[in-house]
């Protein structure tokens, strides 16, 4: 019970950087309007915890015109990552954690 307690802790924790990381992205990419998204992507990993950045992946989603406003883009950022546990607890195997953050660009 103790290592599945450490080990879904562990799992929390990554969750959290994952989340921290995205929000991160979200900011640079308000700030640099204009940046790549593989830049935005390379910043983002650059957030992540340990060595787990290189295994996240990014996907980002365009909303021209939102808030009523056509010089404004918000781009949605999904940063996921395949979470192992150290010890298959019935059956529980790797798990998909995901985080979500916008960014509100004015072009």
């Amino acid at each position: 019970m103790t290592i599945g307690a450490v080990d879904f802790g562990r799992m929390f924790y990554v969750r959290q950087g994952l989340e921290y990381a995205t929000e991160e992205g979200a900011r640079y990419y308000m700030l640099n309007p204009t940046a790549a998204t593989s830049e935005i992507t390379t910043q983002l990993r650059s957030k992540m915890p340990g060595s787990m950045g290189p295994s996240v992946n990014v996907a980002y989603a365009d909303t021209t015109n939102c808030n009523s406003n056509s010089s404004v883009t918000c781009t949605t950022i999904t940063a996921t990552y395949s979470f192992s546990f150290l010890v298959g607890y019935l059956g529980t195997g790797a798990r998909t954690l995901r985080a979500t953050a916008q960014a509100v660009r004015l072009l």
